[in-house]
């Protein structure tokens, strides 16, 4: 998944662990309160994760104008 902070435009990857939001600024991840992500938007994640999202308490986070939704990755069976 991915969130644009609407303070400046930084795009950060995230994730749902447990009941935290984890967000990647470089090599740091940091834990995205609840109250702290109304600053941020989805802008990109699948279903899934969105409804993890919700599910977790994080229902303030919006989704941007620009959202798209993430095709599950889909890993070759020839090897």
């Amino acid at each position: 998944m991915k969130l644009r902070c609407m303070m400046d435009g930084l795009i950060l990857p995230a994730r749902v662990e447990g009941n935290r939001l984890l967000a990647w600024d470089g090599e740091e991840s940091f834990e995205l309160g609840r109250l702290e992500a109304s600053f941020y938007e989805i802008i990109e994640a699948k279903q899934s994760e969105w409804q993890e999202l919700a599910r977790k308490g994080y229902r303030i986070l919006r989704w941007a104008d620009d959202f798209e939704t993430s095709n599950p990755t889909i890993y070759p069976t020839n090897h």
